[in-house]
Parts: structure tokens; sequence; C-alpha cells
């Protein structure tokens, strides 16, 4: 379809997928703690 909510919507889901998979690569490196600080001062 691609209207443009729709491109939106899945721009979206890929930039949060990439987040979370950068944060779970962060945190099997720098370990879970570091992360929850991040996460808490976010």
């Amino acid at each position: 379809m691609g209207n443009a909510a729709e491109d939106a919507c899945l721009e979206g889901v890929t930039s949060i997928q990439r987040a979370c998979a950068s944060l779970v690569a962060y945190s099997s490196i720098e370990g879970t703690n570091e992360v929850r600080r991040w996460a808490e001062g976010f």
C-alpha cells in the first residue's frame, strides 16, 4: 500500500528494532548494570 503513515510506522518500527538490538549488544558487552543505569537516567 505504502501511504505516508504506513511508511512512517514501518520506519519507526525499524529504528526501534535497531535501538533494541544495539541495547542488547551493549548489555552483553558492558553488563546489565550499566544499561540499567543508562535506562534510569534516560
